[in-house]
């Protein structure tokens, strides 16, 4: 049999609560009493017995620069509604994914490198296209030109390779401004569009991550020659489209 919740104003009090009602009781005599359970109201606090019990909050699954994913998803222009990946789609299809690339640090556990020549690849979270099949979720990232790297459902942190998670999806449309936050930086030296909150046209330019942040740069600017240092303040970025091949007749 399917199964259904009422929802109602969480009471303080018994008094105030839509289910006390006043009849007679065989044992506790006329009163008050929960009209659910049968217990006898208590009129200056909410008892523990109380059937009633406060809808669970949406939690933050990750939070990145304190940015929660939830914030990033209430920001992002509405293509169709998200949801939750643990709800996994019926069939095969074609979506557009959020995923979340974990931070890992290149040989973590090797003894013969020193800590200090590590390489550190920082936690990013991009929005492509995916194929769901199967159970599993694969994924176009914006430097691949095919589908070819695998993103799990709440898999187990490994700082020592890299994790592809993917945390929500939504069926795939057509994004044309499909802005990502600066908060959430696109992946090391890739080529993206760039939005300035401070020059009306878009550019294209890279984001490069070390160890203490990173900076946007246009084209093939380095070292101190940042959109910054330039009196440019990225506020968003986008993927760049695949490049155009006309088709074979």
């Amino acid at each position: 049999m399917a199964k259904g919740i009422i929802v109602v104003d969480m009471p303080e009090n018994c008094k105030d609560c839509d289910f006390e009602e006043y009849r007679e009781n065989d044992d506790w005599g006329a009163g008050s009493y929960c009209s659910r359970t049968g217990n006898p109201c208590t009129l200056f606090a909410k008892p523990d017995w109380c059937p009633i019990q406060e809808m669970p909050r949406r939690k933050p699954a990750v939070a990145i620069d304190g940015v929660s994913v939830c914030e990033f998803i209430d920001n992002q222009p509405t293509v169709g509604e998200w949801i939750s990946a643990k709800i996994l789609p019926e069939r095969t299809m074609r979506v557009q994914a959020l995923i979340r690339h974990h931070k890992w640090i290149a040989d973590y556990d090797s003894d013969w490198v020193p800590e200090e020549e590590k390489t550190v690849h920082p936690e990013w979270m991009e929005i492509c296209e995916a194929i769901y099949k199967n159970g599993e979720f694969t994924f176009r990232s914006m430097e691949d030109d095919v589908f070819a790297e695998t993103a799990y459902i709440s898999p187990e942190e490994n700082i020592a390779k890299p994790v592809n998670e993917v945390m929500m999806y939504r069926l795939f449309g057509c994004a044309e401004d499909n802005w990502i936050p600066v908060e959430y930086p696109p992946k090391t030296d890739t080529y993206v569009l760039l939005s300035f909150s401070n020059f009306s046209m878009p550019l294209i330019g890279r984001y490069e991550a070390d160890r203490e942040g990173g900076a946007f740069y246009l084209g093939d600017c380095d070292g101190d020659d940042t959109c910054i240092g330039n009196d440019l303040y990225v506020n968003a970025w986008m993927p760049l489209p695949q490049s155009y091949h006309p088709k074979e007749d």
